[in-house]
């Protein structure tokens, strides 16, 4: 089983909204499966500790990450690290809301970690729909070359 390092904004029960709740059903699921799980909050995971992890072969599977330091980020993107995201609301939009562009595309300053999400390994969307927004946005030749997955977790 694998070695997961889980970052988010913040985790259930401390915070009672969708995401929470859907990372809640998440983990368990994934610790149900044998996997070893190790969370951070956003705001608390650096440079260090993904050395650390990485180093020990864990992998990085990336929830709500609003206050993930820039620079954490970066450090992903090394090569040397396998990183995924589980995308929950538009977090590649500065304003977290496609539905307020026309068509749902937003101009190219609203977008933002462009490589962060080109460089993981993969990214998790909600729905089929939910896919298709993010890959409408991102518009990267260079996207092509990772494979968007629909994640659906039921309670």
């Amino acid at each position: 089983m694998a070695d997961i390092i889980f970052i988010a904004d913040c985790f259930a029960p401390d915070v009672n909204g969708g995401a929470e709740n859907y990372d809640s059903v998440l983990l368990a699921e994934l610790r149900a499966r044998g996997h070893h799980i190790i969370t951070f909050i956003s705001d608390r995971f650096h440079d260090e500790d993904i050395k650390q992890y990485g180093k020990a072969g864990f992998i990085f599977l990336i929830a709500n990450h609003w206050s993930l330091p820039d620079r954490s980020k970066k450090f992903l993107q090394l090569d040397q690290y396998t990183y995924y995201i589980i995308e929950h609301d538009h977090q590649y939009l500065t304003t977290r809301n496609a539905a307020e562009f026309k068509d749902c595309l937003a101009p190219a300053d609203k977008i933002k970690d462009h490589d962060f999400y080109m460089k993981a390994k993969n990214v998790f969307c909600q729905s089929t729909k939910h896919a298709e927004i993010m890959f409408k946005n991102i518009n990267s030749l260079y996207f092509s070359r990772y494979v968007l997955k629909v994640f659906h977790a039921s309670p």
